[in-house]
């Protein structure tokens, strides 16, 4: 929707005829009411995002357009504060701009009122700017939207979890279940970093604060608490949630309400789907530490000789996260001519039909096998690869087998390459340590323990720059201009508005139990 301003065209257009519809007789659009209606909210909705049922024409042609094209926020901006675009001067529109008395024309009846907007005529039948979209909004949906104009921009029309005094944050832990205790560790931390964080001063005048809500044993238990966050708890932004997998119909709520996802505590995100705008990625995906392995593995371990050729076994627990990483994974193996594929076992839920299968490997000759499971899996082939005669180089994810499998008798392996997204120091455990201990919170998961925190620190840095009238808009848009954090125990993240991947790509623990040989590489980034 593009207005146009009465000063430079000698008619009020549209700000005269709203006027009369909303306002005859007010001069002053300020509301007791603290917070918008329901149809004011369903207004501002249809002003920021337009409507798919709608049809819309502009200038002079009669091609029926989708009505989300040109939703009326996207000239006029989110808060009505206008702009100038194209040479086209486009007015402010806000409560106060549009309803002051000095603006005020009432030259529109409710007949005229309709024809401006859905024939783009003024009273007189003289057209409105070519610029301004003609709309075939229904009587109910006009009726939301005139609703909504006496409140842009006022100081009640701010996106949920916003109000003078805070900013609700969300996020969704694995509060009960096999996983609550390390559910209530991450609540205690993400609490305890939002109050040294308040206690470091307000974002203009508003504190942070977090609902936390348990994110269920299932997809369909986070969906539900995913839509408890939004719909009852009105939360500005989700800040370190536990989605293990984020379904399509996560992701279709995501979008509609244009929710910022701060940090989801996920290794498997849906790389492959395109409603990823509002997420922000610390974590690199189980498919990125895999390749990082790989070309790890290709470029300082397997033969470097031109004329040979290293062979690769893949072993793949009976999980669907890993069963969909398999297919992402042999694509990406295309890429290395030198890599022969030798063997791909799905390992089944039936451990004696794994047993079986697994055995198979010792009659093949390979310089590697990549295993994508967890510890408890990983029994069965520990044993067979340390009685292997060439004994071949352990690929595998530390995320996945679990922090403590260096330490259990079941990794019976003498060569290991594990990717891993972080690595500590003493030092910076020591720092970190201490920060949490002065909030009464124990360093027990330091990786996971400081993805939260550093997530925190980001939502506050994104919400000063933002400004005092923030969105979450404008917040998304500030988070993805070029900004960057440091991490403790990671390379510092890089976002833009291309990815919604911080970094990709892992640390390789090198393991040699030969020789009682351990290190770190350095980060290998992956494109």
């Amino acid at each position: 929707m593009l207005l146009e301003d009465n000063r430079q065209q000698g008619g009020l257009g549209l700000f005269g005829l709203i006027l009369f519809s909303l306002l005859t007789g007010i001069a002053n659009c300020v509301h007791a009411q603290e917070k918008l209606t329901s149809s004011e909210l369903q207004g501002r909705q249809l002003y920021r995002r337009g409507d798919p049922l709608v049809v819309v024409e502009v200038g002079d042609t009669k091609t029926q357009l989708d009505g989300t094209l040109f939703p009326c926020a996207n000239c006029h901006g989110l808060r009505g504060e206008g702009k100038r675009e194209a040479g086209i001067s486009v007015p402010a529109i806000s409560a106060p701009d549009l309803f002051a008395d000095s603006a005020v024309r009432r030259r529109y009846d409710l007949k005229s009122l309709k024809q401006a907007i859905i024939r783009g005529l003024y009273p007189n039948h003289r057209p409105l700017s070519r610029a301004m979209p003609r709309y075939a909004f229904t009587e109910q949906q006009l009726t939301r939207l005139m609703a909504y104009l006496q409140r842009l921009g006022t100081d009640v029309d701010w996106d949920p979890g916003i109000d003078r005094a805070e900013i609700r944050l969300g996020t969704l832990l694995p509060l009960t279940g096999a996983l609550a205790e390390t559910g209530k560790l991450l609540k205690a931390t993400l609490e305890s970093c939002i109050a040294d964080l308040n206690d470091r001063g307000a974002i203009y005048g508003r504190k942070l604060t977090l609902t936390a809500l348990d994110s269920g044993a299932n997809a369909e238990e986070t969906l539900l608490a995913l839509q408890n966050s939004l719909l009852e708890n009105k939360v500005f932004a989700l800040v370190s949630a536990y989605i293990p997998v984020v379904t399509a119909d996560m992701y279709r709520l995501i979008e509609q309400e244009n929710l910022p996802v701060i940090s989801p505590l996920s290794f498997s995100p849906n790389e492959d789907s395109p409603l990823t705008a509002t997420f922000f990625n610390f974590l690199p995906s189980y498919y990125d530490q895999s390749r990082a392995l790989i070309e790890y593995w290709i470029g300082h371990v397997a033969p470097k000789a031109d004329a040979e050729i290293s062979k690769l076994a893949i072993v793949v627990s009976d999980d669907l996260q890993n069963r969909k990483l398999l297919p992402k994974i042999l694509t990406y193996l295309k890429r290395y001519p030198q890599i022969e594929l030798t063997q791909s076992i799905a390992l089944h839920p039936n451990q004696k039909e794994s047993v079986d299968d697994l055995s198979t490997l010792a009659n093949v000759q390979i310089d590697a096998v990549l295993f994508l499971g967890n510890a408890q899996e990983f029994k069965h082939l520990s044993p067979l690869l340390a009685d292997m005669k060439n004994q071949p180089v352990l690929l595998s994810l530390l995320e996945l087998l679990g922090g403590n499998v260096l330490d259990s008798p079941d990794f019976s392996v003498n060569k290991a390459l594990l990717a891993t997204p972080f690595a500590f120091s003493k030092a910076r455990l020591d720092v970190f340590r201490s920060k949490l201990s002065s909030q009464g919170v124990e360093l027990l998961n330091p990786g996971l323990q400081n993805v939260a925190c550093k997530a925190v620190e980001f939502v506050h840095a994104g919400l000063k720059q933002a400004g005092k009238q923030v969105s979450r808009s404008s917040f998304i848009d500030v988070l993805k201009h070029g900004n960057s954090l440091n991490m403790d125990f990671m390379p510092a993240l890089e976002f833009s508005k291309y990815s919604p991947y911080g970094m990709k790509g892992g640390y390789v623990l090198n393991i040699d139990n030969k020789i009682g040989y351990s290190h770190r590489s350095e980060w290998v980034t992956v494109r």
